[in-house]
């Protein structure tokens, strides 16, 4: 009988590459969360600013309420975080607490309102630090930059804070539309942050509609900011007391008669579908 040799096969060694399909993945992954990190750190603080309201205000609400009662919202730019690139990071609110949406009742006119700022002023001595009046748009608070900026910067002072937490509570009462309007001397500033005056006065006023939501439950649907640089002075710039007055905050709480002549949300959408 014959024997049929068959030849016998080497015993294959396992590959020893596999290493290198998680070495790639483990690369990719870290190229992505430093390109992220990258991202976050160069984000300009007061962008992040208008993402968060725009989320607010398309979501309709001011906190968001978690299964314990208490709520969830952005934390307020305070200190230097304007201009110093601070982060915007959720922190919890518990009900009745500053930030947490102050609750309503009937809207007081607007007259009504002007009363009682001008009551406070009287009281308290504030005729350097804030001018009420009434013109053709509505009730107009004036704030001045000293008392409540830094030269150069859209920051509210700490030491200004607790006037306008006081100022806020009274306004919060008319349930109206407020513009917040920025203004400055005709000085020419520019900086990395702010290239002209119409940078540092868009600023100042967003840093106060912030302030108005965050810390006092403003509704963002009824606040506008706006920034108007140097032309539309107080007075003429020629001294250093009539720039100090120009350089300034208005906030605007608007009569029926400007309040039908901003853009609402269904204009807006209308604009749209016919565009």
């Amino acid at each position: 009988m014959r024997r049929t040799h068959r030849s016998k096969k080497k015993p294959e060694h396992p590959t020893t590459d596999r290493w290198m399909v998680s070495y790639a993945d483990f690369i990719t992954l870290l190229f992505a969360f430093f390109t992220t990190l990258y991202a976050i750190s160069n984000m300009d603080a007061q962008k992040m600013g208008r993402i968060v309201l725009a989320m607010k205000s398309a979501f309709d609400q001011e906190v968001l309420p978690d299964s314990h009662g208490a709520g969830i919202v952005p934390a307020p730019l305070q200190g230097n975080a304007l201009d110093a690139g601070g982060s915007i990071l959720p922190h919890i609110v518990t009900p009745g607490s500053q930030t947490s949406q102050l609750p309503k009742t009937r809207p007081k006119p607007l007259k009504d309102v002007k009363d009682q700022l001008d009551k406070m002023v009287t009281e308290e001595n504030l005729a350097s630090k804030i001018k009420v009046s009434l013109d053709r748009r509505g009730l107009v608070l004036r704030l001045g930059e000293l008392n409540f900026f830094d030269s150069g910067s859209s920051v509210i002072k700490p030491s200004a804070r607790a006037l306008l937490d006081r100022l806020a509570a009274i306004l919060f009462q008319s349930d109206s539309k407020i513009r917040v309007e920025g203004h400055t001397d005709n000085v020419p500033i520019s900086t990395s942050r702010y290239p002209s005056n119409w940078e540092l006065s868009t600023a100042r006023a967003t840093s106060l509609v912030l302030y108005l939501i965050e810390n006092h439950g403003f509704d963002p649907q009824k606040l506008s900011a706006s920034g108007y640089g140097e032309f539309r002075p107080l007075a003429a710039n020629d001294t250093d007391e009539n720039r100090a007055q120009n350089r300034r905050v208005d906030l605007v709480v608007l009569n029926e008669e400007s309040t039908a002549q901003e853009p609402t949300r269904e204009w807006l959408q209308k604009m749209v579908i016919w565009r």
